[in-house]
């Protein structure tokens, strides 16, 4: 989606009767697998790719040309992430949730929504920023969320490659050519210092495979009160950690709770 069609207000793309019997097939728990892939294509020759749409109370406006997220959240019979999602709202009532790596803003609107007082969204991807700020304004929590336009890791400026795929954007360099910016980088305990954070609920990180470069200085700097209660981590590119993240993880008294497909779910005792 163009960062242009952010100023577009919400409900401009709305669904309408040429979709209807494809979100029937949705609500009845039909979409998965070859289905889903079937009502995307139905979708997109009915529709088109931009759709604002509300899922599950939340409004959001999906782009299913380039965003995975987008396509499960809208498209899929299956609440995305459910088991993470849920682990995370457990400890985050009344809370700080800290999102790092938020895309379009799915973790941070369903914890909003779920219970939590505030969220640390961190996002540094220009075109994934510009629609993670719409969503959350299309929802009225603006107020509520701080959100980072920046990396997270060491002190500085880092390389970004940015893939035609919005989700797989990272600091680590994919196989094969994609376009890349310079991005500003900075400690994880850093933002949540200048968030004025006391304490952190629940964190979610997904960084395409740079998680150990963010959580392992924080969890070997950080004071007791920020270590979040629960954690949930991507590990679908862990073969890019260049030290055992694990390992920090139940030195600092977490265990996992729960593995799912693509993530682990980490609760301290």
């Amino acid at each position: 989606m163009p960062e242009a069609l952010a100023h577009q207000p919400f409900g401009v793309f709305a669904e309408d009767h040429r979709t209807r019997h494809l979100r029937r097939l949705i609500r009845l728990g039909l979409s998965r697998g070859r289905v889903t892939k079937w009502i995307r294509k139905c979708w997109l020759a009915a529709h088109g790719p931009i759709v604002d749409a509300s899922v599950r109370g939340l409004r959001y406006r999906f782009d299913l040309r380039d965003n995975v997220t987008d396509n499960k959240v809208l498209l899929s019979s299956r609440e995305y992430d459910r088991a993470e999602v849920r682990a995370l709202a457990a400890t985050a009532a009344g809370g700080l949730f800290v999102d790092v790596g938020a895309n379009t803003g799915y973790y941070t609107l369903r914890l909003l929504h779920g219970g939590a007082a505030r969220a640390l969204a961190v996002e540094p991807n220009p075109p994934t920023l510009a629609r993670l700020r719409f969503n959350i304004a299309a929802n009225g929590m603006a107020d509520r969320v701080t959100i980072i336009p920046h990396g997270v890791g060491p002190e500085g400026e880092l390389e970004f490659f940015q893939p035609a795929a919005l989700g797989s954007a990272s600091f680590v360099r994919p196989p094969g050519e994609a376009a890349s910016i310079r991005v500003r980088t900075r400690p994880l305990l850093a933002l949540l210092a200048e968030a004025g954070a006391d304490a952190v609920a629940s964190l979610k990180i997904d960084v395409e495979g740079f998680e150990d470069r963010v959580m392992l200085p924080f969890l070997a700097q950080a004071p007791a009160r920020l270590l979040p209660q629960t954690v949930v981590i991507e590990i679908c590119n862990a073969d890019n950690w260049q030290a055992d993240l694990l390992d920090q993880f139940a030195r600092r008294g977490y265990r996992v709770l729960q593995r799912t497909r693509g993530n682990l779910i980490l609760r301290r005792e």
